[in-house]
């Protein structure tokens, strides 16, 4: 039973990601001045912004309530990953870029499944 609960938070925290990353979109410099992803990041408003903001909170938020254990490592890793990507990317490529973005998205994607593997044999 808890581990069905641990797949369920897995999968609602998979959007986590997608919405960590979108933040990112919004908020990290970019390494260069033209490109879809600056061409995409120029094209939204703070209204969107705040939408994406509530919806990572409401992700997180259900996590907790489905598998509260899960859901706060799944959250861990993703901070953690937020900080190495900004540290990773602005060190090496003077910003992010679409590559960089997909990069980003593999590497949480790993490390999410990677823990919820370790959770479902721990718990």
């Amino acid at each position: 039973r808890c581990r069905i609960k641990i797949l369920y938070a897995q999968l609602l925290l998979f959007f986590l990601f997608k919405l960590t990353l979108i933040y990112i979109l919004f908020f990290f410099q970019k390494a260069k001045k033209e490109g879809m992803l600056a061409d995409t990041a120029r094209l939204v408003n703070n209204r969107s912004k705040a939408i994406m903001f509530v919806w990572l909170i409401a992700c997180i938020a259900a996590g907790c309530v489905i598998q509260p254990v899960a859901a706060l490592v799944v959250a861990g890793i993703a901070i953690l990953m937020f900080f190495y990507y900004r540290f990773m990317s602005y060190r090496t490529f003077g910003g992010i870029t679409g590559d960089l973005a997909g990069y980003f998205l593999q590497m949480c994607e790993l490390w999410m499944l990677i823990g919820t593997v370790v959770l479902v044999h721990v718990i």
